[in-house]
């Protein structure tokens, strides 16, 4: 059984047999997109951090600090992206909009659009969030877990027998079978059968699957893994793109050159601002235009992320250069074409059916 199979039953009162598998975007205020894949994009997005310093019989404090400076960007359908940057550089903010995950105590300015919609006009199953630490409960096995978290996740008019289908589904589809029966286990459990820290991402990535969302962010899915476990966990993320039609966003610390390869698009991010957004195989030639070059035989991200962890002023002139690039001009070009496509819509205007940027290296939007 494959997992668009099982989708149309958790969503819908009536047999599948009445229904096409294919994807169908909820929105709050009841709309349908029957598109398989839509763009991310973004213009002027600014987010503060809302600091509340109580002080003792006198009134608190409020300050705000900012996590990211009016930035803009352009996530092709269906691709599968990489968010790098040094510590404190915003990264999981970044993420954490595009998601619409942002805390209370953060302030947003300016839009995410996923197609003509505002992110916040889509519904939590949409989207599938893996944060950096598990959270399992360590005496459960794998088919345990995820028959749990589908009993929580799913419609509740959804029968046991199609929970169990989806559950199976699952794991069949990214591998799990020969630990379906094995506890998850917890840290410290020194001599006992579990988890290898591989499989526990791939269970993480599992949980979130359950709901079959079309876009799926993961806050450093391959960090405390070793090369080999990383490169399968990306390898199924690949899988989820080019076989299922998902988006997928990720941050990631530090990949070997031919895991960073694998990406459809790097996003780079320094000190709240985007210092490079393009295909992880031009982004040395970028740096090296900007006066930045790479000693050979030296690993990219490495390179990349001792670069942008040098001085605030490097780092802005980087920042700077992007901005003025061609790789910049492709993200805007990708930008006003999605809006003239929105506009020429409202207007009841025919638009044409190829979508083409003038750049050359641009992607195409998904019209």
């Amino acid at each position: 059984m494959d997992l668009a199979s099982t989708y149309t039953v958790f969503f819908n009162t009536n047999t599948p047999d009445d229904h096409d598998n294919s994807l169908h975007l909820r929105t709050n205020n009841g709309g349908e997109y029957n598109e398989n894949c839509l763009p991310i994009y973004w213009e002027n997005l600014s987010v503060h951090a809302i600091i509340k310093k109580d002080r003792w019989l006198r009134s608190s404090i409020t300050t705000r600090k900012l996590l990211l400076n009016k930035v803009e960007g352009y996530i092709p359908p269906c691709s599968l992206v990489a968010i790098m940057g040094p510590s404190g550089a915003g990264k999981s903010t970044l993420m954490a909009a595009l998601a619409n995950k942002l805390p209370a105590q953060m302030d947003f300015e300016g839009s995410v659009k996923i197609g003509s919609l505002s992110v916040r006009n889509f519904e939590n199953h949409n989207f599938g969030y893996m944060y950096q630490q598990d959270l399992f409960c360590g005496v459960l096995t794998v088919k345990e877990h995820l028959y749990f978290m589908a009993k929580l996740k799913l419609d509740r008019r959804t029968t046991d027998k199609n929970l169990k289908a989806r559950v199976s589904a699952i794991i069949e589809e990214l591998g799990l079978g020969q630990c379906a029966n094995t506890r998850i286990g917890a840290g410290g459990e020194n001599g006992k059968i579990m988890l290898s820290g591989g499989e526990r991402k791939i269970v993480s990535f599992a949980t979130e699957l359950l709901t079959d969302p079309s876009f799926l962010f993961c806050d450093e899915p391959t960090t405390g893994l070793d090369s080999y476990s990383a490169q399968k966990v990306i390898k199924i993320m690949q899988r989820l793109v080019s076989d299922e039609g998902k988006t997928v966003v990720c941050i990631i610390h530090q990949p070997s050159t031919e895991l960073l390869n694998v990406f459809n698009q790097l996003i780079l991010v320094a000190d709240g601002r985007i210092a490079y957004s393009g295909p992880p195989n031009k982004a040395i030639s970028f740096f090296e235009s900007v006066g930045y070059r790479c000693p050979d035989n030296y690993n990219s991200a490495d390179f990349i992320m001792k670069t942008l962890s040098d001085s605030n002023k490097s780092v802005n002139s980087i920042c700077d250069e992007f901005a003025a690039s061609k790789h910049a001009e492709i993200v805007k070009n990708a930008i006003s074409n999605e809006i003239y496509y929105l506009i020429a819509i409202l207007a009841g205007e025919t638009v044409p059916s190829d979508g083409k940027i003038s750049s050359g290296e641009s992607s195409q939007p998904h019209h």
